[in-house]
């Protein structure tokens, strides 16, 4: 039976449909041949017990989680916080902290600076101390949703 919720444990998260009798032995879409499993359980149904296999498919959650914009657990994204919605946490700009500030700086500012430049002036700024590297990196993850912000050069 087709639930909102795994039958072994009661998560609400990344619930999958389970055949009970697979449809290569003959088994049908029928409601009554559905169970509603976790990923976990899931899983552990289909006897993928080898780490690679497990792992591959909990990278596939956490892909599907970020791609829902899900907070998937570790330390929060630059300038994001977490916000609860139907008991399930996502992560949204914070727009009122210094590192979303910080962030719009460096997309407003980086056709006239190098990373470099951008990286002395956030410290003489904000007085944030963050490497080249780091603001490359974290303007280029975030570069489409800044994009999508329609912020407007200064």
């Amino acid at each position: 039976m087709k639930t909102d919720y795994c039958a072994v444990c009661g998560s609400k998260h990344d619930i999958e449909d389970h055949h009970v009798n697979p449809k290569s032995s003959g088994g049908s879409d029928d409601e009554t041949n559905i169970i509603s499993l976790c990923y976990i359980h899931h899983a552990m149904m289909h006897d993928i017990t080898r780490p690679a296999s497990f792992s591959s498919i909990h990278k596939l959650r956490i892909k599907g989680q970020r791609e829902r914009g899900e907070y998937h657990g570790g330390v929060t994204e630059f300038g994001k916080k977490i916000v609860i919605k139907n008991d399930i946490k996502y992560l949204e700009w914070d727009e009122s902290s210094n590192e979303f500030k910080i962030l719009v700086y460096w997309f407003k500012n980086k056709p006239r600076y190098s990373y470099r430049e951008l990286a002395i002036k956030s410290e003489e700024l904000f007085d944030v101390k963050k490497s080249f590297q780091n603001v490359y990196r974290l303007l280029r993850r975030n570069k489409k949703e800044l994009e999508c912000m329609n912020l407007k050069n200064t």
